[in-house]
C-alpha cells in the first residue's frame, strides 16, 4: 500500500524537486513515516478513536496527514474531514465549524444543541449507514482545553464495538504538555507516534528520492558530497529545513547556470536566509 522508495519512475519532466508545498508525490517514505502511517491506518480501520502524532516543526506531520487521506480516497465507507488551523473563539464556534465540515443540517444555536446534532449524525452514519467519519486536525498544539474537551466528548459516542468518530491530531511536541494536564483526554489516546529528525543517511536518501522523482538520475550530478554533508549539518536532520535550503540552492543553480551545487553555493544561500530573517 505504501510507495517504495526504490522503484521510482525517472522518465518524467524535470520540475523543482524541492517544492516547499506538502507534495505527496515528492514525499520520502522513511522507515518512521511508513510506521507512523501504518499505525494511523490500523487505528482508523479498527475504529479505536483517537490517534496523536507529535513532532517538531518540519518533520513531515502535515504531509503524513495528506497521505493518510489519500490511502482512504477509494474507500467510500470513510468520511475524511481536515482542520488545518484549529483556532476558534469558543466551544460554540468550534462545534458550528464541525457541523459545517460534516455537512450536518441543523438549526442548533447552543453548545448543547450542536452536541446533540453531532451525536445524532455520528449514530446515523455509524449505525445506519455503516460509515466511518474521520477528523484530522493539523497544528493540534493550537487546541485549547475547551476544544480538547469537546473532542473527548465526541469520542464518548460509541457502539459496543467501536468509536463512532475517528480523530487524528498532528501536533508539535508542546502538545504533549497539554495532554498530560488532562488525564481524561490522555486516556482516550489509542495510538501515538513521535516523528524524529532524520539521521544523515536518511536525509541523503530523501534528497536523492526527490531528485529522482523530478527526473534526475544521479544526486551527485546536482550536489557535491561535501555540499550534502553541509546540508545535514545546517538542518540537523529536519526535512523541511533541508528542503528549504536545497530549494534556494536549486534556484541559484538554475538562475546562475551552475553545473553543480557545492559548499560555496550553499554558504551564499545560508547567508541570504540569515539576512532575510533579520
Amino acid at each position: 500500500m505504501y510507495p517504495s522508495n526504490e522503484k521510482i519512475e525517472v522518465n518524467v519532466p524535470k520540475k523543482n524537486p524541492f517544492s516547499m508545498s506538502p507534495d505527496p508525490q515528492l514525499f520520502y517514505f522513511s522507515g518512521q513515516h511508513v510506521a507512523c502511517l501504518q499505525t494511523l491506518e490500523s487505528s482508523i480501520r479498527l475504529r479505536s478513536g483517537l490517534s496523536v502524532v507529535l513532532g517538531d516543526v518540519g518533520t513531515g506531520k502535515t504531509t503524513v496527514g495528506r497521505i493518510l487521506m489519500r490511502l482512504f480516497q477509494d474507500k467510500p465507507d470513510y468520511i475524511f474531514r481536515l482542520i488545518l488551523d484549529p483556532q476558534f473563539v469558543d466551544e460554540l464556534e468550534f462545534l458550528a465549524h464541525l457541523s459545517r465540515l460534516f455537512e450536518i443540517k441543523t438549526k442548533a444555536q447552543s453548545v448543547l444543541e450542536y452536541k446533540e446534532a453531532l451525536q445524532s449524525f455520528l449514530y446515523f452514519k455509524g449505525v445506519n449507514e455503516k460509515k466511518i467519519p474521520v477528523l484530522i486536525i493539523d497544528e493540534g498544539q493550537k487546541l485549547n482545553e475547551p476544544m480538547m474537551e469537546i473532542i473527548r466528548s465526541l469520542l464518548n459516542y460509541e457502539t459496543n464495538e467501536s468509536k463512532l468518530i475517528q480523530v487524528v491530531i498532528l501536533a508539535q511536541m508542546e502538545f504533549a504538555d497539554k495532554v498530560r494536564s488532562m488525564p481524561n483526554f490522555m486516556d482516550r489516546i489509542a495510538a501515538a507516534y513521535v516523528l524524529q529528525p532524520f539521521n544523515e543517511e536518511e536525509l541523503f536518501h530523501m534528497i536523492g528520492h526527490r531528485l529522482k522523482r523530478s527526473g534526475y538520475e544521479d544526486m551527485y550530478r546536482v550536489f557535491t558530497k561535501s555540499a550534502l554533508k553541509q546540508i545535514y549539518a545546517y538542518s540537523h536532520g529536519f526535512p523541511r529545513k533541508a528542503i528549504n535550503l536545497c530549494h534556494q540552492a536549486y534556484l541559484a543553480k538554475i538562475s546562475e547556470q551552475l553545473g553543480i551545487i557545492d559548499e560555496d553555493v550553499l554558504t551564499r544561500n545560508m547567508r541570504r536566509k540569515e539576512v532575510s530573517h533579520v
